[in-house]
């Protein structure tokens, strides 16, 4: 599993995971902003295979998810405050 974390000039956060065997891969996450300064409530966004879907609204950090990947997929989590 690659994984890769950052933060946009705009302030929100980014966590990618790339599942890079043949294999489907569990995955237990620990969502939160890293390094960034932590927000009241967060708004969370799921983006797989290009496709964003709201994830969480609202919610407080850091929040557990857990999720399957398939073999060679990637996604990308997008976290901001709540707005």
């Amino acid at each position: 599993m690659l994984t890769s974390s950052w933060q946009s000039p705009e302030g929100d956060v980014g966590h990618c995971l790339v599942n890079i065997t043949d294999a489907k891969q569990p995955v237990q996450l620990r969502l939160d902003t890293r390094n960034a300064p932590g927000w009241a409530k967060a708004d969370v966004d799921l983006y797989r295979a290009g496709t964003p879907e709201p994830l969480f609204r609202g919610v407080a950090l850091p929040r557990e998810y857990t999720l399957d990947l398939e073999p060679l997929e990637a996604v990308f989590f997008v976290i901001r405050p709540a707005g």
